[in-house]
């Protein structure tokens, strides 16, 4: 609701978009094995992305690419290469958006 919100509203606040999407990864990963939490990850990200992109409001693309490759790497013995980008393409995000974010982690 929060997301949706911050779309209508075009409210830009990084730091309290990014907690609400640190909550929604979160409610990803309770109670389940590190497998599932990855794969419930990814199709809520997915979902969420089809919804909301280009809204840098509710799907700020820097910040979610960074909070997924960080995930990615932590549980890189559970996801193969790649998870990042092939999650937001599935979720609609054109290739070179996503290339974009990855640059920009790159240079920041």
């Amino acid at each position: 609701m929060k997301l949706l919100i911050f779309k209508v509203s075009d409210h830009r606040d990084s730091r309290l978009t990014q907690s609400t999407w640190e909550a929604v990864i979160a409610d990803a990963q309770n109670g389940v094995a590190p497998e599932q939490q990855m794969a419930n990850i990814s199709a809520i990200v997915s979902a969420l992305a089809s919804h909301f992109f280009p809204s840098e409001a509710a799907f700020p693309r820097d910040i979610i690419t960074l909070m997924l490759e960080k995930l990615a790497l932590e549980n890189r013995h559970v996801v193969s290469q790649g998870w990042t980008p092939r999650t937001l393409a599935t979720g609609g995000v054109p290739y070179g958006s996503i290339f974009d974010a990855f640059q920009n982690l790159y240079e920041s």
